[in-house]
């Protein structure tokens, strides 16, 4: 985007109209000094004429110029006038000039200044607006989901998003006429000055109960890293950093939920200050004690009554308890309690129960915002309702079918691998398997792994597994867990494609793994479904002499299928180039396939160029997990690539011939359409993160959709063989 600078020039004369040219309006011209005398008496009456016009403008420049250095304050009605639908959000530079303190709403926080230059552009890119609603998502309480996409960031600034952007302006504004309430929490500039608010008492309060806490707040926290552990530590103490996009909210960013959740924890380990109540006098003997009233007990409060009745206790709680449930839930159950059965209030209802975090989701629906408020919704409910009696964290329902976590760890070993394939790149840019790799390597050591071969191969060994191949790395995270009172320890077998030159090693690695591992997950590409893959796909060799029409000349090795689709056209006419160049023995397909995991061996993409071409080059590769994969097990496999889908019917076929693939054994989570490279490593993150807190299905495709916001419009992943696995 270039910037147009206003032109400084001087100009010594007035320009004259063309004939029959109406004429052109010069605001601010400006007579240099000095130039009167040397014009002529009809120039010296158009200057005068001039310089009255000049001397009006410039009156009003000044007075213009002084509004806006001096603006009048904005109200809260005004701002929500200004900007009261989305098409109004261009009028944002008119709002900042006249309160250009709502700045500091954006740029306090981290990616506040690009938000807002983004937010002043006449338009936005979907990308553009995907960045806004993360930053929207992160520092306000407005959420943007809706049915059927889990974050709501999904680069359309529609009605959400606005009301997020107006949320974040709104809280920035004072009153002018207001009186300055008084502060009765800490206002946290940083997480670093909040101690230095705190009385003595308080701080050896928040010392005993969370000594973490308390230790990274003495800490300077200017770098994310810091914060992390601060966040971190604010997460184990039991306080909900999680927001849309954001699967915990330790982002690195102290932002308004995190700043939220400190007060919040602060508040509850804050000590008494009242002084202690004096011995009341004894009431006459003729009159009885009036018991102090009493909030329900939890008992009452149960997911199998119905609706109405969960509505009732709720509403008839204490004034202190139900002050701390949000506005928006309170607001539907009022409306239901009023008789409000609608859709779109039970809709609301949901939507106030997702956004505390409650799990509402269920297989064929990725959120559960059905407007059909049954056992799910009754229960968090009660989660929720339970939590503001208690203060403690409010439970959390998981819903199945689930993996088989009870037979993973009975070796008391959760045994997971992590592969990543291989990408061709092209000239133009870098294979992208190797960013992913990295980002890889970077999430593990985040989650608390910490590479060490030796311990790995000592615990896998101690397990029973015997580790013949080669992979690029271990990771151990010990004591996650504890079963018949021992430790659970996990580790993960790390597999990187590299630079493509072993890919008989890698697949080596990758047959081992999937093996002994109780949960194997690889990432990249599918290859048209007919399978994974640890080196290059193909080259192709064309000699175009003699070849009539040839796009080319000569004998031309082409190493980037998207080159040689792009020189040859659409699926249907390279298609035909296909044919004729292999009828003319003019064309040489070599595949590269000591890498190449094959799953099936139908071409099921026939029409597309580049499945012929893979095809042709696997020729003879045949699929041998039959033979390969042995062992009473059971495994977890996810095969996230484009449309590996497309495996499924060829593993239940091989399931045929060797139970060990059948779903007593095998549970397999694949992709339903085209992903993005940019989200492999997020999306095996994301599964590892399922399956180390024991999600259901349900929640782990939640997750998997959560890692690809691009195409999470419809579902991303699909589950097979789960129909005989625990529902609870």
């Amino acid at each position: 985007m270039s910037t147009i600078k206003a032109s400084s020039l001087t100009t010594s004369s007035i320009p004259t109209p063309a004939p029959g040219k109406p004429p052109v309006a010069v605001a601010t011209t400006a007579l240099p000094q000095g130039d009167a005398a040397t014009l002529s008496q009809g120039e010296q009456a158009q200057t005068t004429s001039q310089a009255t016009q000049n001397t009006a403008l410039q009156a009003t420049h000044e007075n213009v110029q002084q509004q806006l250095g001096n603006p009048p304050a904005l109200s809260k009605d005004e701002l929500q006038r200004l900007l009261k639908t989305p098409t109004q959000r261009r009028q944002l530079s008119r709002v900042l000039q006249q309160a250009p303190g709502l700045k500091q709403a954006f740029v306090k926080h981290r990616g506040g200044a690009e938000v807002l230059a983004l937010l002043q552009q006449r338009i936005l890119t979907p990308d553009q607006t995907k960045t806004v609603q993360r930053f929207l998502a992160q520092h306000t309480q407005t959420s943007l989901a809706y049915p059927g996409h889990a974050t709501g960031i999904d680069g359309q600034y529609g009605q959400r998003t606005h009301d997020a952007l107006v949320e974040l302006l709104t809280e920035a504004i004072t009153e002018p006429t207001a009186p300055a309430a008084p502060i009765e929490k800490p206002v946290f500039q940083g997480p670093g000055q909040v101690l230095n608010s705190l009385s003595s008492a308080a701080r050896e309060a928040l010392q005993q109960k969370h000594p973490e806490v308390y230790r990274q707040l003495l800490e300077p926290h200017q770098s994310p890293a810091n914060t992390r552990l601060l966040q971190q530590a604010i997460a184990d103490a039991g306080y909900d950093l999680r927001y849309p996009g954001h699967a915990t909210g330790v982002d690195g960013d102290f932002g308004a939920r995190s700043q939220a959740a400190l007060h919040q924890l602060i508040q509850d380990v804050q000590p008494s200050t009242a002084p202690a109540p004096s011995e009341p006098p004894a009431p006459p003997a003729s009159t009885p004690p009036v018991p102090e009233p009493l909030s329900p007990p939890l008992r009452s409060l149960n997911a199998s009554d119905s609706l109405p009745r969960l509505v009732t206790q709720i509403l008839a709680m204490p004034e202190a308890v139900r002050a701390k449930l949000p506005a928006p839930l309170e607001h539907a159950l009022t409306k239901i309690a009023a008789g409000d059965h609608s859709r779109a209030t039970a809709t609301a209802l949901q939507q106030a129960l997702v956004d505390m975090g409650q799990k509402l989701n269920y297989p064929g629906h990725s959120t559960g915002i059905d407007g059909q408020p049954g056992q799910r919704t009754r229960q968090a409910l009660v989660n929720v309702a339970e939590a503001a009696q208690t203060g403690q964290a409010a439970a959390v329902q998981k819903s199945g079918p689930f993996p088989h976590y009870d037979r993973m760890l009975d070796d008391n070993l959760l045994d997971m691998t992590m592969a990543i394939g291989y990408d061709e790149g092209t000239d133009q840019y870098a294979s992208a398997h190797i960013f992913e790799e990295r980002k890889m390597m970077n999430e593990l050591a985040d989650k608390g792994f910490v590479r060490d071969d030796a311990k790995a191969r000592a615990l896998l060994k101690a397990a029973g597994q015997e580790i013949k191949a080669d992979y690029t790395a271990f990771y151990v995270k010990e004591n996650i867990s504890e079963k018949d009172g021992k430790p659970v320890h996990a580790l993960v077998r790390v597999i990187h494609a590299g630079d493509g030159t072993q890919g008989a090693q890698k697949r080596a690695a990758a047959i081992e793994a999937m093996n002994q591992s109780d949960v194997f997950m690889y990432g990249g590409h599918a290859r048209y479904g007919t399978g994974i893959d640890f080196d290059r796909n193909f080259t192709v060799t064309i000699d175009w002499q003699g070849v009539a029409n040839a796009p080319a000349t000569g004998k031309v090795t082409y190493k980037d299928y998207g080159a040689l689709k792009e020189l040859l056209g659409d699926n249907a006419k390279a298609n035909q180039w296909l044919t004729t160049l292999q009828k003319q023995g003019k064309i040489d397909i070599q595949g590269s396939n000591d890498g190449n995991i094959r799953m099936s061996e139908k071409d099921l993409h026939r029409a597309e160029f580049g499945s012929r071409l893979m095809n042709e080059a696997l020729d003879g590769v045949k699929n041998t997990l039959s033979e390969e994969i042995q062992g009473d097990r059971y495994r977890l496999w996810l095969f996230n690539g484009c449309r590996t889908v497309d495996y499924m019917p060829s593993i239940e076929a091989e399931a045929q011939d060797n139970s060990v693939l059948k779903s007593k054994n095998l549970d397999v989570v694949t992709t339903e359409q085209t992903l993005y490279w940019q989200n492999i490593s997020h999306s095996l993150m994301n599964f590892l993160d399922g399956v180390m807190a024991q999600d259901g299905t349900p929640d782990l495709l939640q997750r998997m959709e959560q890692a690809n916001p691009q195409q999470a419009d419809r579902a991303t992943h699909s589950v097979h063989g789960f129909a005989d696995n625990p529902k609870q």
